[in-house]
């Protein structure tokens, strides 16, 4: 039931970057610091541009269709990607939602 609450709450809520990790791009990637925990993550092209529209604090549900109409690639795949990569920013403290 936990998973399924947590699947919603990742589409319906409007999704923020925690503003203390620091980013930096380099060759279309972006590297973030949390400071906080001591971890640094390299994100790949895919990663960087969900990263990039976070800008706008979108909904899931939002940010996926966006992602779908400017990628070319199965929506399923990509419907799925999307969330278990914004579910692992969640539990690592790069994201919030707002529910």
């Amino acid at each position: 039931m936990q998973d399924i609450e947590a699947a919603h709450r990742l589409i319906v809520g409007s999704i923020r970057r925690n503003r203390d990790i620091a980013a930096a791009g380099i060759d279309g990637e972006t590297f973030l610091m949390s400071i906080e925990r001591g971890r640094y993550y390299a994100l790949d092209a895919a990663a960087t541009a969900v990263w990039q529209r976070l800008d706008l604090e979108p909904t899931g549900e939002a940010l996926i269709a966006g992602l779908i109409a400017d990628f070319q690639g199965d929506p399923v795949g990509i419907h799925g990607d999307v969330l278990a990569l914004l579910h692992q920013w969640l539990e690592e403290g790069l994201v919030s939602i707002d529910a």
